[in-house]
């Protein structure tokens, strides 16, 4: 039974599990919206129940259905919200949507090996559809602030640092190295696998998510909740960052544990942002030279420095109808 007066806002999650960071972000922004929203219960439309959501039904057209449904209820005059799957490029999904849709984190990255100059290009009309349909628009990362207004008011970047802390518990140190592979064309596994394969040799080597590899000094983990994924994570000394985005859940999650990161030195470190020594540079062109890298920065003794700008996205929801 609803509590008198209790009012519901209707929303549609692709991905709420607890292994992904697409997932969790889902999580993270249905506590924002119930921060905000006080007087109202948070009810999922989303039925479908799919073992693997890579699939292209899943990740491209559940999604659309997922808009479809909001349409139920919007007509109805109910209070309705679309939490992910919210790629800028998504055209179709972005024009179906309702208005006056709470919508979720944007996602989507401009730094990819295929279709990139055509991802940019829609990404771009993508985020001035949205901007005109929802006036303020939450993103999950800054990687599409290139593509914005950045003196825009209405743009809220890094929502993956809400709520961001850093662990104040060590653990005991049993892997060297801590990687997060999925299979995905954009997630240049091919070169992670080659390094993977040098390190192997020396180092003891922690992989979460897919199964790419089975040798000696690597422990396959599998993909694994998120409490395990922190465990796992404060049981290793280093980790080496996706290719594809800078701010990951698995970078933050190493950072929040004061790990060494290796990341893409394509992307520059927003020092406004975030502040520490523990963030190097590595070439995902060249495996010599990273290998080099890594190696070089290993044995160093460094003071581990941390500081993240406190977000809280207070304003985002001001004149909202209750």
């Amino acid at each position: 039974m609803l509590k008198k007066n209790k009012k519901i806002i209707y929303y549609w999650a692709s991905n709420e599990e607890n292994n992904n960071g697409e997932g969790f972000l889902a999580k993270n922004y249905l506590i924002f919206i119930k921060k905000n929203f006080k007087n109202y219960k948070l009810q999922p439309i989303n039925n479908f129940n799919y073992s693997d959501q890579n699939t292209l039904f899943y990740k491209y057209l559940v999604p659309l259905i997922g808009a479809l449904i909001l349409w139920k209820y919007y007509i109805k005059n109910q209070k309705i919200s679309y939490i992910n799957y919210l790629p800028a490029w998504n055209i179709i999904l972005i024009l179906l949507l309702p208005p006056k849709t709470i919508i979720g984190p944007v996602s989507g990255s401009v730094n990819r090996d295929k279709f990139n100059l055509l991802i940019l290009i829609l990404s771009y009309l993508g985020i001035k559809i949205l901007k005109y349909k929802y006036k303020k628009i939450i993103f999950s990362h800054d990687l599409l602030r290139k593509i914005t207004d950045k003196n825009n008011d209405d743009f809220y970047f890094n929502f993956l640092l809400y709520k961001f802390k850093l662990e104040r518990k060590t653990a005991k140190k049993k892997f060297d190295f801590i990687f997060y592979l999925r299979e995905h064309s954009n997630k240049r596994n091919t070169f992670s696998i080659n390094l993977i394969k040098n390190l192997s040799k020396k180092f003891k080597i922690c992989i979460i998510g897919k199964n790419f590899i089975k040798r000696k000094n690597i422990y396959n983990q599998g993909y694994v909740t998120r409490n395990k994924a922190l465990k796992l994570i404060a049981k290793s000394r280093f980790a080496v960052s996706g290719y594809e985005n800078l701010y990951s859940y698995f970078m933050l999650d190493c950072l929040s544990n004061r790990l060494i990161i290796f990341y893409n030195k394509n992307f520059i470190i927003n020092k406004n942002l975030i502040k520490t020594n523990l963030l190097i540079p590595i070439d995902y062109n060249n495996l010599d030279i990273t290998k080099n890298i890594i190696l070089k920065n290993i044995n160093k003794k460094i003071p581990k420095k941390v500081n993240i700008k406190n977000l809280n996205f207070n304003d985002f929801f001001d004149n909202k109808t209750s």
